[in-house]
């Protein structure tokens, strides 16, 4: 199921970013790293040469798969350490979003994406949003 929902998620993220403002124009799906024994896999990451942006694919997104989103996110450099000196930021995707997991990825400066009417995704921030950058603290 996790794979159909990155195919849905992934044709419309680089639109979704560049009209944010920030003009990503490379995707790379299920990327894989392992480090003295520890591993990571990351749905997507977006990248220009100043930003990255990682993204985590639900089919339902929940508030826990948030938190260890960003227990992945405080880590990432430490898997990909060729991101470092850009700024990373992360995203999380749903197919369906409960326990208001949307509302709480927003506060702890995630972007959030969800599906909209006809099968199109969606950012669900706003103007006042501001990204935390994972790569500098």
């Amino acid at each position: 199921m996790g794979k159909i929902v990155e195919a849905l998620v992934q044709p419309g993220v680089l639109r979704l970013f560049r009209e944010w403002g920030i003009a990503v124009h490379y995707v790379n799906q299920r990327v894989k790293s392992e480090y003295n024994g520890s591993n990571i896999e990351v749905d997507l990451i977006l990248e220009n040469e100043q930003d990255v942006i990682v993204v985590e694919v639900k089919s339902i997104l929940k508030v826990q798969d948030v938190n260890d989103f960003l227990v992945d996110l405080d880590d990432f450099l430490r898997f990909f350490p060729k991101y470092a000196g850009r700024r990373i930021s992360g995203a999380v995707a749903g197919l369906t979003i409960e326990e208001n997991a949307d509302r709480y990825a927003y506060r702890r400066g995630l972007f959030v994406l969800a599906m909209a009417d006809a099968g199109l995704v969606q950012m669900r921030n706003d103007e006042k949003f501001r990204p935390h950058d994972f790569g500098h603290g």
